[in-house]
């Protein structure tokens, strides 16, 4: 509702124009509230706009406490380089915190990358495993429009003899038993 909205607002105003409350913040035993202050941030929905670097720092505080939305967060900005240099291979670490934890998007991230030899050696039944993952942690139709766009990109790994194909099958199976009997 808009009470609780314009309430969050003035919040992150208050948390944006006070810097002994960004750094009790960063002291970090709000994990949920550095990763939400840092999205503002990100997102430049803050009086002191957008400033990739600050929002870092939040994220590196929550994703840090094995807060895994901030992971995923945390290793696309070391992934990119923003807000600071680019380390991929902190990035890719922080990838497989976070689809240890279950984070779906970290796990299509890795997906992606094993699948490509992307950073990492090529390796398709890494890809897989991580594909699985997704699948296995959204609804129906999101996985449905997540796997479509992988098949769009191309190459071999959806092919016919390659490991996509069988987790197709395997997917496809999965959904007809769910299939109402009626």
């Amino acid at each position: 509702d808009m009470m609780n909205l314009s309430g969050g607002m003035a919040f992150i105003a208050l948390l944006d124009r006070t810097p002994a409350l960004q750094e009790r913040l960063l002291a970090g035993r709000y994990p949920q509230l550095n990763y939400a202050y840092a999205t503002f941030i990100l997102d430049g929905f803050t009086p002191g706009g957008r400033r990739p670097d600050l929002a870092r720092k939040h994220f590196s505080v929550s994703s840090g406490q094995g807060h895994a939305p901030s992971m995923l967060r945390m290793a696309l900005m070391l992934d990119y380089g923003l807000g600071g240099p680019v380390d991929r291979n902190a990035a890719l670490a922080m990838y497989e915190k976070a689809a240890g934890l279950g984070e779906t998007g970290s796990a299509l991230a890795l997906a992606r990358r094993y699948e490509a030899g992307d950073g990492v050696a090529q390796d398709w039944d890494r890809a897989a495993t991580y594909y699985d993952q997704v699948v296995a942690n959204v609804l129906p139709g999101a996985a449905a429009g997540a796997i479509f766009g992988e098949m769009a990109r191309g190459g071999g790994f959806w092919l016919d003899d390659g490991p996509g194909s069988a987790l197709l099958d395997k997917w496809a199976l999965a959904a007809l038993k769910e299939v109402p009997k009626d």
